[in-house]
């Protein structure tokens, strides 16, 4: 192993509190296992059109990592569970779709082809 290899990493969890319907909750950056399971719904549901993989196919992939990364929180503001995906899937999109794109963001799981070029600058 090269000395000249040395890298430093913040462990801090990104989070953004969020209200909705009157009840607080925080939305946290994916975890490795939330991430996985996010890109295995999004593979199982991928498609091949002329040679190129389409992800995302899998109708259930937003609401998924939305449930993995949306935790309520009692009037105290401690974390009490994960939102399950059964409430999640019965929001409205309009709901679901901005939160799911905000972990996204926070989890760095946007892999378009432009998303993974601005990623290496």
């Amino acid at each position: 192993m090269s000395d000249d290899f040395q890298v430093e990493y913040d462990l801090k969890v990104q989070e953004v509190p969020v209200t909705i319907g009157g009840t607080k909750y925080l939305l946290r950056e994916a975890s490795e296992d939330a991430a996985c399971q996010y890109r295995n719904a999004a593979m199982r549901g991928a498609k091949m059109t002329d040679g190129t993989v389409t992800l995302g196919g899998a109708a259930d992939v937003e609401p998924l990592l939305v449930s993995l990364c949306l935790f309520e929180m009692d009037a105290s503001g401690a974390v009490i569970r994960n939102v399950p995906l059964v409430t999640v899937k019965n929001w409205p999109a309009r709901v679901v779709k901005p939160l799911f794109n905000k972990v996204k963001e926070m989890s760095s799981l946007d892999e378009t082809p432009k998303a993974k070029e601005a990623a290496k600058n």
